[in-house]
C-alpha cells in the first residue's frame, strides 16, 4: 500500500489488519472450545462480513483515485488572449508592421511541405539580399537572435581554438562565456563602454597570438551605443589566416554593411531588431572559408540542433531533396519572410536612410532637452 493516498489506504489497512487478527486469535477463543460448529458459522460470516467491508474500502478508493492530480489553474482567464498595443521603443523586439503580424494569421502547413520548402528558399534569396551575400550558406536559425549567435559558436569555435573577442559592452562578454562553453580560448581585447576598435588594435593582437583563428566584433553593441566601423577588417583579419566573425543583431537593415565585399566570414542578426518581425528567427550567413573549416573539424560540433552540417541537408545546401532535422518554425518564417518583403519593396539604401535620419533626429531631441549622449562621436552612435 505504499504510495496510496494516506486517508484512504489508512482505512483500507484497518479492515486488512483487524481481519486477520480476528481469525488468528479466534480459535483460541473459549466459545471454540464449547462449539465448534457455531465456531465455524461465526468464522464464515466474520470472513464475508471483512471481505464486504474491504470491497467497500476498496471501491471507494477506486472510484477517488484519478490521474489527475494537479488542479486546474482556476485563477488563470481562458478566455480568448487580447494584449495591449504599445510602442515599443527598446532594443527589440521592434513594433511589427500590421502586414507582418497579418503574416502570422495564415494556415499552418508542413515544415517539409513543398509551399513551406519554397517559402524556405525565397527567404534564403531575400536574406542574400539583406546581407549583400552570395553565400549559398545562408539561413534562418530556428531561435531568437541568441540561438544564431550560439550556432555560430558551436560550429566554427573547436577546442583550444584562440578567439579574439572586442569587449565593449555585453556582447563581446557573452562571447567570451560562449567561447569558453566550446572549450575554445578567448583572449579579449577590452575598450572601454561606448569606445570602439581600431584596424591598428586589431592587428596589434593578432601580431601578438598567431593562434587566433577567429577575430569576433559587435557591429551595434546595443549595451552601449556604438556602432564599430568595419571597413577594412576583413582583409586584415583574412592575411593573418583566420576569420572575421561579427554580430549584426542590431545592424542586419538599418547600417551599411555589405558582407560578400567587407569579408565579413560569419555573421549572425535577429528577426525582431531592424526586420521588425516578431522574435523568433535568426538569420546566419558564411562564408565558403567557414564551411572548410566546419567540414575539416576534427570532431563534430557538440551539438544536434545546430549542426550547420545537418541543418544544411534540411535547407539545401547540397541541392539534395531536404532531409528532415527539426520541425522548422512555420509561423515565424511567415513573419520573416513578410518583413524580408516589406524590405525588399523599400530598398536597402532607403530603409538605411529612414534609420539614420530617425536616429539624428531622436539624438537632436536629447540633446535640446539637455542631455548628454554617452557616444561622443555621431559617427560611432548605433542608429
Amino acid at each position: 500500500l505504499i504510495g496510496i493516498e494516506s486517508q484512504r489506504a489508512t482505512g483500507v489497512l484497518t479492515v486488512v489488519l483487524h481481519s486477520f487478527f480476528f481469525f488468528l486469535l479466534f480459535p483460541f477463543s473459549g466459545f471454540e472450545r464449547r462449539n465448534d460448529t457455531t465456531m465455524m458459522r461465526v468464522r464464515r460470516s466474520a470472513f464475508f462480513a471483512a471481505a464486504a467491508v474491504l470491497c467497500v474500502f476498496a471501491a471507494g478508493y477506486v472510484e477517488g483515485s484519478s490521474s489527475v492530480t494537479q488542479l486546474p489553474p482556476d485563477w488563470v482567464h481562458t478566455e480568448p488572449l487580447n494584449m495591449p498595443i504599445k510602442t515599443l521603443m527598446g532594443p527589440g523586439p521592434s513594433t511589427a508592421y500590421p502586414r507582418i503580424l497579418e503574416a502570422a494569421k495564415q494556415p499552418l502547413v508542413g515544415h517539409l511541405h513543398p509551399e513551406f520548402v519554397k517559402l524556405m528558399s525565397d527567404v534564403q534569396d531575400q536574406l542574400r539580399y539583406t546581407f549583400q551575400t552570395e553565400s549559398k550558406y545562408t539561413i534562418a536559425i530556428s531561435g531568437t537572435g541568441h540561438a544564431a549567435m550560439e550556432a555560430a559558436v558551436a560550429n566554427f569555435v573547436e577546442p583550444d581554438d584562440h578567439v579574439l573577442v572586442g569587449v565593449n559592452g555585453i556582447w563581446g562578454e557573452r562571447m567570451c562565456d560562449l567561447v569558453q562553453r566550446y572549450l575554445g580560448v578567448p583572449v579579449r581585447m577590452v575598450k572601454p563602454g561606448g569606445e570602439v576598435f581600431t584596424t591598428e588594435e586589431i592587428e596589434a593582437e593578432l601580431k601578438r597570438d598567431e593562434r587566433i583563428k577567429l577575430v569576433f566584433l559587435t557591429h551595434g553593441e546595443s549595451s552601449t551605443g556604438t556602432l564599430q566601423p568595419i571597413e577594412g577588417i576583413g582583409d586584415l583579419v583574412h592575411s593573418h589566416g583566420a576569420l572575421f566573425f561579427l554580430d549584426t543583431v542590431c545592424t542586419l537593415g538599418c547600417v551599411p554593411f555589405n558582407v560578400g565585399s567587407q569579408g565579413i566570414d560569419i555573421t549572425y542578426s535577429g528577426s525582431q531588431k531592424c526586420l521588425g518581425a516578431p522574435p523568433g528567427s535568426s538569420p546566419l550567413t558564411v562564408s565558403q572559408g567557414a564551411m572548410e573549416k566546419l567540414r575539416s573539424r576534427k570532431q563534430p560540433p557538440f551539438t544536434y540542433y545546430f549542426d550547420l552540417n545537418l541543418l544544411g541537408e534540411y535547407w539545401g545546401f547540397n541541392d539534395n531533396p531536404r532531409w528532415y532535422h527539426h520541425t522548422g518554425m512555420v509561423t515565424n518564417m511567415y513573419t520573416l519572410r513578410e518583413a524580408l518583403s516589406i524590405l525588399q519593396e523599400e530598398g536597402l539604401e532607403k530603409a538605411w536612410d529612414r534609420h539614420r535620419q530617425a536616429a539624428e533626429r531622436l539624438w537632436a531631441g536629447l540633446e535640446a532637452l539637455g542631455l548628454e549622449l554617452f557616444v561622443q562621436n555621431p559617427e560611432l552612435r548605433l542608429p
